[in-house]
């Protein structure tokens, strides 16, 4: 007989020396609230297998230099994800989808259903409470969005024209829900670049063009889709 979360074996009745179950239960119980667990991405998505979910705490990323996906089993159990790469992580349950992006660590719970995957805590957008946006100057005349920037606020102070370049998702593939807040802090026009096949559509009356110290939101809100909203130069 096993317990009916995680699988540890029970002492049977009458067993022999009961003390090697008893010892081998403690050791699995310590794993499953203590250990690391490293996902190797270099090559491609990955599915966590049950018994390494019940025998790890944290599953760690790495080699995702590109957008990937992790997807675990449908069992009753909490656990964190930190995704140790460069590019966004999406933790996968049927069809409940969670982003983790790069640098961050997420905590999760799993109700054993099909879809039953949910965040607790984290900063992948969804639970843990409001972040404070991170602040960055950018100092070059060229900029390429990335998904490392979600929720951050990046003011440009190059006194000659600068282009902010938003790549298309088979490129460089942003979060479900991306937001990235951009200030020109200097002379000289900013223009929002849509790669190919993206589309920016830009304020009522306006442009992609951002004047000196104006300040605008970018927000995605489909795939290789984003609404630009603050002060534009005017068409």
């Amino acid at each position: 007989m096993t317990t009916p979360l995680l699988d540890i074996t029970e002492v049977a009745n009458n067993q022999v020396n009961q003390y090697l179950t008893v010892n081998e239960a403690i050791r699995a119980l310590e794993s499953a609230g203590n250990d690391g667990f490293e996902i190797d991405l270099s090559s491609g998505d990955a599915t966590i297998l049950a018994d390494d979910l019940l025998r790890a705490f944290m599953f760690v990323s790495s080699g995702n230099a590109v957008a990937r996906v992790i997807t675990v089993p449908a069992k009753r159990r909490a656990f964190a994800v930190q995704n140790a790469g460069t590019a966004t992580l999406k933790v996968k349950r049927g069809s409940a989808e969670i982003d983790v992006r790069a640098g961050t660590a997420s905590f999760f719970y799993m109700d054993g259903t099909a879809n039953g995957l949910i965040v607790i805590a984290g900063d992948s957008g969804a639970g843990g409470g409001s972040v404070p946006s991170p602040v960055g100057e950018i100092t070059g005349t060229t900029y390429d969005v990335l998904d490392a920037d979600v929720l951050k606020y990046l003011y440009f102070t190059s006194a000659s024209a600068k282009t902010v370049n938003v790549r298309p998702d088979s490129t460089h593939a942003l979060p479900t829900d991306y937001e990235l807040n951009i200030r020109n802090s200097a002379a000289s026009n900013l223009t929002i670049v849509a790669g190919s096949g993206v589309t920016i559509v830009p304020p009522a009356g306006g442009t992609l063009v951002v004047p000196p110290h104006g300040t605008v939101t970018l927000k995605r809100v489909a795939l290789n889709v984003f609404h630009l909203m603050g002060v534009v130069v005017p068409v």
